[in-house]
C-alpha cells in the first residue's frame, strides 16, 4: 500500500464526519417524520373524537332543544288554552254582572213601585183611621149623652118612688113595718160577736191513743158540715 498523501487524509476523515453527521440528521429526520406521523396520526384521532364529541353535542344539544321547543310549545298552547277559558270565564261572569245588575235595576223598580203603592195605602189607611176616630168619638159622645139622658131619667123615676114611698110611710105610720116585719131584724144589728174559747191543754185534733189495733192510727175522717147548719155570721 502506498502512503496516503495528509490532504487526502483529511478529506476522507471529513467526507466521513460528513456521512455520520448526515446519517445522524437523517436519523434524526426519521424519528421526527416518524414523532410527526404519530402527531398527525394522534392529532386525526383527536379530531375524530372531536368531531364524534361535536356530533354527538350537536345530537344532544338538538334533542334538547327539540324537547325545550316541544315543551315550550306545550307551555305555549297550555298558556294559550289557559287564556281561552280564562276569556270565556270572564265572559260568563260579564254576562252573570249584566243580568245581576239588570234584576237589580228590575227589583229596585220594583221597590220603587211597592213604595209607592205602600205609601198610598198608608195614606188611605191613616185617613180611613182618622175618619174612623172621629166617627167613634162622635158616637161616643153620642152615646155619652144619651147614657147621661137614661141615668137622668133613671135616677130621676128612682126619686120619685123614693119620694112616694117616704110620703107613704109617713101617711100609714109604723102600721105597716109592724105588720109585715120590716123592723123586727132591727133588734139583731144591736148584738155582738161571742169570743172564741181559749184551747185547752186536752183539746187536741187528733186522738193520742197508740194501743193495740188500727184505733189511733189514722185520722179522724171530717165532715163538712151543710151549709145550712153553719151559724149566721151576724149572730156570732
Amino acid at each position: 500500500m502506498g502512503i496516503v498523501a495528509p490532504s487526502q487524509a483529511v478529506g476522507k476523515a471529513l467526507e466521513r464526519g460528513r456521512t455520520e453527521r448526515l446519517k445522524e440528521v437523517e436519523a434524526r429526520c426519521a424519528r421526527v417524520e416518524s414523532k410527526v406521523a404519530a402527531i398527525e396520526k394522534s392529532e386525526a384521532g383527536l379530531q375524530a373524537r372531536h368531531d364524534e364529541a361535536m356530533a354527538a353535542d350537536a345530537a344532544e344539544a338538538r334533542r334538547r332543544e327539540a324537547q325545550v321547543r316541544k315543551r315550550a310549545e306545550s307551555d305555549l298552547r297550555s298558556a294559550e288554552a289557559r287564556e281561552q277559558e280564562l276569556r270565556e270565564r270572564r265572559k260568563v261572569v260579564e254576562a252573570t254582572i249584566l243580568a245581576v245588575e239588570a234584576q237589580a235595576s228590575e227589583l229596585e223598580a220594583e221597590e220603587a213601585r211597592q213604595r209607592e203603592a205602600l205609601a198610598l195605602q198608608v195614606a188611605a189607611a191613616d185617613r180611613r183611621s182618622d175618619e174612623a176616630v172621629e166617627t167613634f168619638q162622635e158616637q161616643a159622645v153620642a152615646l155619652k149623652l144619651s147614657a147621661q139622658a137614661a141615668t137622668n131619667q133613671t135616677l130621676g123615676a128612682l126619686l120619685d118612688e123614693s119620694r112616694r114611698t117616704q110620703e107613704l110611710r109617713a101617711e100609714f105610720g109604723g102600721l105597716r113595718e109592724a105588720v109585715t116585719g120590716v123592723d123586727s131584724v132591727l133588734r139583731d144589728s144591736q148584738l155582738k160577736r161571742a169570743p172564741q174559747p181559749r184551747p185547752r191543754p186536752f183539746d187536741v185534733k187528733d186522738s193520742p191513743f197508740n194501743g193495740f189495733g188500727t184505733f189511733g192510727m189514722k185520722k179522724a175522717p171530717t165532715t163538712p158540715r151543710p151549709e145550712s147548719a153553719a151559724p149566721c155570721p151576724e149572730l156570732l
